[in-house]
């Protein structure tokens, strides 16, 4: 148990960490080291508790202590909330676009690539949803309805699109944003979305209806698709699609399932690339949702909290997964989705934070190309659902944090077509849903 003692400076606060570790009284001579402190930034920095035994005993422990410094400027103007710049840049990206899919004029709907680092651009039929999601996480955490309210265009089209072709599987993501759009502040704002809900319900339907057994499912990601170890991140999709759309026993099937077969995809290589640890993260997400929605099983709740202690040592020294936006985004989301008092996690939490927020150009991210680099819609918008988990989310233990940072102050067809969103990155590239 943390207890913190708070030291005031003027508008600055200097929480410090007085632990009481249950495994055995620390020693007196206690020192603290304080590590990767940026006064500028204002950025959250970490107190290491090294406990040393007397007379040049050898030190027996090196605890991290999960706390942090925050500090508040004592001038009134403060600089932007970063979770609030990338929603707005985000949001200036809506427009029309050429799919590239169907060959029509999408009205409304957000960019493969980021236009304004590499015009023109087009947009996709397997990227509108996913591209739309992170305005619905920026509200809900910013409390700002114009995000939200900018993705009904592209609810619609989607609405628009399936109903014209009744026998097309949707992408699971596209499931899951038209459940977030049900969920969207509906009584403040609109008065009622449920009609989102019901398509996404009728939309999935289509899934269990193609593949009634959740086996026939995941088979067409690891067998024939050969989705390798992007078969997690897949499926995981298509839990939480099936899950939150109301195919309850469908979603444990697909667990049970995917977790059982872990040997047929974890590190089996996609294109060249390893894609285990974004599925870990993925799938870590929605197996905590359900479990503490009551709709798991406590043995995958504990597979979950065993992959995501896996993840914890492969976080890089600058906070990154594999020095990667869209990787480190869906982690973060995977270890956020835990609530409980899971210290040593919000410890890589703050560092992946500091990660996106750093690694960001223009409130933006990118990827090196053989020409330079190219920002991706969907990446954008999966890294500001991560920030918005964060922000959105009271921490424990002192780490209610300051106004720069991304928290919160207060407590189809069996194969995709060919016209996919091109991959054209030369690193490992971001990747996009298939159906």
């Amino acid at each position: 148990m943390l207890l913190e003692q708070g030291v005031g400076v003027g508008k600055r606060k200097l929480l410090i960490c007085n632990p009481e570790w249950s495994f055995g009284a620390l020693d007196k001579y206690l020192k603290y080291v304080k590590v990767g402190f940026e006064i500028g930034r204002r950025r959250a920095s970490f107190l290491y508790l090294i406990n040393e035994e007397r007379k040049g005993r050898k030190m027996k422990r090196l605890l991290m202590c999960l706390c942090v410094f925050a500090f508040l400027l004592a001038s009134a103007a403060s600089a932007q909330p970063f979770l609030e710049c990338a929603a707005d840049y985000h949001l200036a990206l809506r427009g029309d676009y050429l799919n590239g899919t169907t060959n029509t004029l999408n009205f409304g709907v957000w960019p493969y690539v980021i236009p304004e680092l590499d015009p023109p651009t087009t947009t996709y039929n397997n990227v509108l949803g996913v591209t739309a999601d992170g305005m619905l996480s920026a509200t809900r955490a910013l409390g700002n309805p114009v995000y939200g309210l900018a993705t009904f265009a592209t609810a619609n089209l989607l609405i628009g699109n399936y109903d014209a072709a009744p026998t097309t599987r949707p992408y699971s993501t596209d499931v899951e944003f038209l459940t977030n759009v049900c969920e969207f502040d509906s009584n403040e704002y609109l008065g009622g979305n449920s009609a989102y809900c019901t398509k996404a319900t009728q939309f999935y339907g289509r899934v269990t209806g193609q593949f009634p057994d959740p086996t026939a499912l995941v088979n067409r990601y690891i067998i024939e698709a050969g989705r390798g170890s992007l078969s997690g991140w897949d499926l995981a999709s298509h839990i939480r699609a099936a899950w939150r759309s109301g195919w309850h026993t469908y979603s444990v099937g697909l667990v049970e399932e995917i977790m059982d077969r872990r040997a047929e995809w974890e590190h089996v290589l996609l294109g060249g690339y390893d894609y285990t640890t974004l599925s870990h993260g993925s799938l870590i997400r929605v197996l905590v949702e359900m479990y503490h929605a009551g709709d798991l099983d406590v043995s995958r709740y504990s597979d979950a909290l065993l992959m995501a202690a896996s993840l914890l040592p492969l976080q890089e020294l600058d906070g990154s997964w594999e020095g990667d936006p869209q990787i480190t985004a869906f982690v973060l989301l995977g270890l956020r989705s835990e609530t409980t008092d899971m210290q040593i996690w919000h410890t890589a939490i703050v560092l992946g934070e500091d990660y996106l927020e750093n690694s960001a150009v223009d409130c933006a991210w990118v990827y090196p190309t053989d020409t330079g680099t190219e920002g991706y819609g969907e990446v954008n918008s999966e890294a500001i659902m991560a920030l918005a988990a964060i922000n959105d989310l009271p921490f424990i233990d002192g780490f209610e944090t300051s106004g720069t940072s991304a928290w919160s102050e207060e407590v189809g067809t069996p194969f995709a077509p060919a016209t996919f969103a091109p991959i054209r990155s030369a690193r490992m590239p971001p990747i996009q849903p298939i159906r």
